[in-house]
């Protein structure tokens, strides 16, 4: 990754159901919202990481995987998306590396010095606070990352169908809140589309 402020380009893929695909075209992808997502809220995206995932595999896993969770109302068709994401790296914070993961934590200790302040109970709120932390610091401005990188574990559907956790990552995401000369998504391109 670049260390200039200049821009550079991350190629990112998004895996949806076929019937999306008008609406899509219509009125860009769907912005997720609420403190409960992995990175806050944000367009979700796979990209190259450091957990040596494949950013289409698993675009096409998440597909399968939110289809076979939801109401079969539509047909058995998938759409992988691409998109060229231009952003900067001041507005790019890098959960895969240790720059990026010494600004996570020191958000981590502020967010927990706020709580213990407060007098907040942990119960209230969701499970994980990583989507609270990073709209809460992207709200008030202590960060101006507009797109978040990390690696997590994702249950795609053998996952799920068989029960099985694991905590170590098996692929790479990454969250955009488009902005002006911050994050700038390109048209997205249909890049794979297949019946299964």
């Amino acid at each position: 990754m670049p260390w200039d402020s200049g821009p550079f380009i991350i190629e990112a893929y998004h895996g949806t159901n076929a019937a999306n695909l008008p609406a899509i075209e219509a009125e860009g992808i769907n912005m997720s919202e609420g403190d409960g997502h992995y990175l806050g809220d944000g367009i979700y995206f796979f990209v190259a990481g450091s957990s040596a995932n494949d950013p289409v595999a698993d675009s096409r896993n998440w597909a399968i995987a939110e289809y076979h969770a939801g109401p079969k109302t539509t047909p058995r068709e998938l759409a992988i998306l691409k998109y060229d994401l231009k952003t900067t790296s001041e507005s790019f914070l890098d959960l895969t590396t240790r720059d990026g993961m010494e600004t996570y934590n020191y958000l981590r200790r502020r967010y927990l010095d706020k709580i213990r302040q407060a007098g907040y109970q942990v119960s209230d709120g969701p499970k994980y606070r990583d989507g609270q932390l990073l709209n809460d610091a992207l709200d008030n401005l202590i960060i101006l990352a507009h797109v978040v990188k990390a690696d997590f574990f994702f249950k795609f559907t053998e996952e799920r169908m068989s029960g099985v956790d694991f905590r170590v990552p098996n692929t790479t995401i990454l969250v955009v809140r488009p902005e002006e000369e911050m994050a700038e998504l390109s048209k997205p391109q249909i890049y794979h589309r297949e019946y299964f």
